[in-house]
């Protein structure tokens, strides 16, 4: 039901615009709740809030200006979701490159490993299909650091 739809895309966008942390972080689990059914299914409702995600995880992206663990561990996951299962929806934007570049910022900082390090260096060790992906597109100009190289 297209009335439908159209009223669940403007609670997560609120719930994504929202200035209280729980919000944005629930509304940040909806998104993925509905990307995983719509990819699942096939929907076109699954296009209509895909930009929803991608324009938030571009604004929120950089790791230093993260409010929450919880926030960031949520944001990242559906980031690596949309890379690693939305991929064509995906070449348009600059989320590839934007993700693998913030990605290093947390897992190369010194210090007691965080939640978020600890995460973040799980994905890139399990999916190095996506840093793969993303080091040699051809349309981007970053390069591959050391650290992938095996």
């Amino acid at each position: 039901d297209p009335e439908v739809h159209e009223r669940i895309k403007k609670l997560v966008e609120g719930g994504l615009k929202s200035a209280f942390l729980p919000s944005r972080i629930a509304a940040l689990h909806g998104l993925l709740y509905l990307l995983q059914g719509g990819n699942l299914l096939g929907s076109d409702h699954m296009l209509q809030i895909l930009p929803l995600a991608i324009e938030y995880i571009q604004r929120h992206i950089d790791a230093r200006a993260g409010v929450s663990e919880e926030h960031q561990i949520t944001m990242w996951g559906l980031a690596f979701y949309l890379l690693e299962n939305l991929e064509e929806q995906t070449t348009e934007t600059e989320l590839a490159p934007a993700v693998l570049q913030y990605t290093l910022s947390p897992v190369m900082t010194q210090g007691p490993p965080s939640r978020l390090r600890l995460a973040l260096l799980q994905v890139l060790y399990t999916r190095d299909h996506l840093t793969s992906a993303v080091v040699y597109d051809t349309s981007s100009k970053m390069r591959s650091p050391p650290i992938f190289h095996q």
